[in-house]
């Protein structure tokens, strides 16, 4: 019956087997994202170890992931992380937004699932307003967002640190927080916004 686990399938093996009777063609060459000329555009961001196959990578420029797209398969292009925008819409908005940047991951070639996949933004708050963050933003609001002092993405923060967020929940709340900070304060701050 499509859509049921058979018995001993992997989590994987049983993703795989619903792309293919949905008719999702993403049939590439194992290993496809460790070719020299996309290793070289993606390690220098990535996270020394895997986890569960997952590398994490941060920071990635705009014009890198730009340059990924053209080299990866065209399915990847649709690649998304549940209703983010896709790896597609992330990369145009980066080469329309130089100042942006996105973190995502890497599923290693060892798993059927294989892919690069963008699903966070990061910005500074004195690139704002930027439409590129609006378009994101309408097409799916953000699992999380908000504007922080400029820290290495996914650092650990304690709940000292933490305080200093402002979480938003809305796009309008990014135009609030732009007329009330002071603009000494908005240079020393990124907005992140995360989809899970």
């Amino acid at each position: 019956m499509e859509g049921t686990p058979v018995p001993g399938d992997t989590p994987e093996q049983f993703q795989q087997r619903l792309w293919e009777q949905l008719g999702v063609v993403r049939q590439s060459p194992q290993g496809f994202t460790r070719t020299d000329p996309i290793a070289r555009i993606l390690d220098p961001y990535e996270e020394v170890e895997s986890r569960g196959g997952i590398v994490p990578f941060h920071g990635l420029p705009g014009a890198d992931a730009a340059r990924l797209l053209a080299l990866l398969p065209m399915w990847q292009g649709e690649d998304r992380q549940n209703a983010a925008p896709t790896f597609r819409q992330f990369a145009e908005a980066g080469q329309r937004c130089p100042e942006m940047s996105f973190s995502g991951h890497r599923v290693v070639p060892e798993r059927p699932d294989e892919r690069i996949t963008i699903d966070a933004f990061h910005i500074p708050v004195s690139a704002l307003p930027h439409e590129c963050v609006q378009e994101l933003w309408n097409i799916c609001r953000p699992s999380q967002a908000a504007i922080d002092d400029v820290r290495p993405p996914y650092a650990e923060v304690g709940e000292d640190e933490r305080a200093t967020a402002v979480d938003l929940v809305d796009y309008a709340d990014i135009d609030i927080y732009l007329r009330v900070a002071t603009d000494d304060k908005k240079s020393r701050q990124v907005l992140s916004a995360y989809w899970d």
